[in-house]
Formats: C-alpha cells, structure tokens, sequence
C-alpha cells in the first residue's frame, strides 16, 4: 500500500534528520558551550524543557541575565541555542550539559 511506503519514508527521514541534529547537538557542546563555560566557569544545564547557564547562586537563561562580557559572549550563544532545530525545538534541547571543571 502507499501510505506505508510513504511512512516508512517519512520515519527514515525523520530519523536521518534527528540524528543530525543530535550530531550538531554534539558539536555545539564541544565547540560553543565548553569553551565558553570553561572560559566564565560556568555550568550549562539543560532538560526538561530549558537550558541554562549557572554559576554558583547565578542562573542566566538568556544573555539579558547576565552583564558585561559574559553578556556580550552569551548574546551569539543563546541566538544559536534558540534556533529551530526540529518540531519547532530549540537547537539547545540537543546540546547536553556540561557541568565546568567536572
């Protein structure tokens, strides 16, 4: 029948892409979020439907939390994390947490 076919399709497709994302996830985690976190000793905390960054007592869930340079250095960061990655998801559902010096 067509409508199988087509829905095994639809479900490769969908798998192709999620894995992608989960591979840019994986990228933006070594490549953005650890060098910056590393950089202000920071934290990045994601799950159940946010992320975030923390330090100590301080949580900054967008760059307006924050002041100074780290501000200037998380405006680029959360524009990427907010990006529709899939679903209308933010790419940052795909980005694992890192936790600084752990």
């Amino acid at each position: 029948m067509k409508t199988t076919v087509m829905h095994a399709r639809l479900e490769a497709m969908l798998a192709r892409h999620n894995a992608e994302m989960d591979s840019l996830g994986e990228e933006v985690r070594a490549n953005v979020i650890k060098p910056l976190c590393d950089r202000y000793k920071l934290d990045f905390i994601q799950g159940m439907g946010t992320y975030f960054f923390s330090k100590g007592e301080d949580t900054f869930g967008r760059a307006d939390d924050a002041s100074g340079s780290l501000r200037r250095s998380l405006e680029p960061v959360f524009e990427l994390l907010d990006a529709e990655a899939s679903d209308r998801h933010p790419l940052g559902f795909r980005v694992g947490d890192y936790r600084h010096g752990r």
